[in-house]
C-alpha cells in the first residue's frame, strides 16, 4: 500500500514538474529585446513639415517604437512583480502590438504580446488594451486588462491645435490648424 502511494506521489510530482517546466519553456523570450531608443528630433520633424508645405506631422512605426521604449525605460523598475528587460512595438493601423520581455521576482524570464487600439477623442489620444498573448496562449481579457491610457496631446500645443489624427498602416498622421 505504501509503495503504491509513494509511486503515485512520485508520478504526480514528476507530472507537476514537467508541466511547470513546459510552461516556463513556452513563455521564454524568443528574440533578444532591449530598451535602447533613439531620441526623436523635433526639429527634423518640423523641417519635414516645412519642406512638404504641410501642417501634418508624421510619426512612423520607428518613431512610435522610440517614444514607447523611452517611456518604458523610465518606468522599467516601477512594476512591483517584474522588471521589464526589453520591448518592440509594431503598428498596423489603429492597433499597436507591444512585444515585451520581463524578468519576474523568481528570476523567470517571460515574453508577452499586448495589443492596444489607438483612438483619437479630442483633445486626447486614447490607448486601450484589447488583448494579451504569452507563449502560444491568449490570455482572456477578463483575467488581465490594463486601464485605458489618455494622453492629452492637444492641451500642450501653444499656437496650433490638432484638427485630425489618421492611423495609417505603419504611421500616425497628425494634422494641425492654427488656434
Amino acid at each position: 500500500m505504501f509503495k503504491r502511494m509513494a509511486i503515485a506521489f512520485g508520478v504526480l510530482v514528476l507530472l507537476i514538474v514537467g508541466l511547470a517546466s513546459g510552461l516556463i519553456w513556452s513563455i521564454r523570450p524568443s528574440e533578444p529585446l532591449d530598451l535602447a531608443y533613439e531620441r526623436i528630433s523635433i526639429s527634423s520633424k518640423i523641417r519635414d513639415m516645412v519642406l512638404r508645405r504641410s501642417f501634418e506631422l508624421r510619426l512612423t512605426e520607428a518613431d512610435l517604437n522610440n517614444i514607447m521604449k523611452k517611456e518604458l525605460a523610465e518606468r522599467a523598475d516601477s512594476i512591483g512583480y517584474a522588471r521589464i528587460d526589453g520591448a518592440r512595438f509594431e503598428q498596423q493601423g489603429r492597433v499597436v502590438t507591444a512585444h515585451v520581455q520581463a524578468t519576474g521576482k523568481a528570476g523567470i524570464r517571460a515574453e508577452a504580446s499586448l495589443d492596444f487600439e489607438l483612438k483619437w477623442s479630442p483633445p486626447n489620444l486614447i490607448v486601450e488594451h484589447i488583448g494579451t498573448k504569452t507563449g502560444p496562449w491568449a490570455v482572456p481579457i477578463g483575467w488581465f486588462k490594463l486601464d485605458p491610457i489618455r494622453v492629452p496631446i492637444d492641451e500642450q500645443l501653444p499656437i496650433v491645435s490638432i484638427s485630425t489624427v489618421k492611423f495609417e498602416s505603419n504611421e500616425i498622421i497628425i494634422a494641425f490648424q492654427l488656434k
